[in-house]
């Protein structure tokens, strides 16, 4: 899953929490399988790398989360 993708997931999902439009237990109870596909994704990707590619690797992830921030707090 492309990490743009991913972080549109986890921030449409807080905006569901924070907008009260779904019970909060349900929208945990479907983020948590997208969750643990997405940790083994990045384990296979990142299972030869060694510990500097893989800070780099999550470094990119961080500035996606970023750059998307001021869409969220838009619609907060």
């Amino acid at each position: 899953m492309p990490d743009d993708v991913w972080v549109e997931i986890i921030y449409n999902l807080a905006l569901a929490c924070h907008r009260k439009i779904m019970n909060r237990e349900h929208i945990i109870k479907s983020l948590t399988p997208l969750y643990l596909g997405k940790v083994a994704s990045f384990v296979i990707e990142t299972k030869e790398s060694d510990a500097d590619q893989v800070e780099q690797r999550l470094e990119e992830l961080c500035s996606v989360y970023e750059k998307k921030k001021l869409s969220l707090v838009e619609k907060w």
